[in-house]
């Protein structure tokens, strides 16, 4: 299901382009959603653009283990 508030955005990890969706969980939730090399990630932060940076963070993390 996709919240009333969701926008789609694209993030750039290690020079390739991924669609995630980043919507208002509540008032103070965001959650940015997406896969990245077949693996889907979650982030969860109190603003839209902070739960887009901690999805970026986590693609990285998981593309080094």
């Amino acid at each position: 299901m996709i919240a009333p508030h969701a926008a789609d955005h694209t993030v750039i990890v290690r020079d390739k382009a991924y669609l995630i969706t980043v919507y208002r969980e509540s008032e103070d939730v965001w959650i940015a959603t997406g896969d990245y090399m077949g693996q889907r990630i979650e982030a969860i932060a109190s603003s839209p653009a902070d739960a887009e940076r901690h999805w970026v963070r986590a693609a990285y993390r998981q593309a080094t283990e």
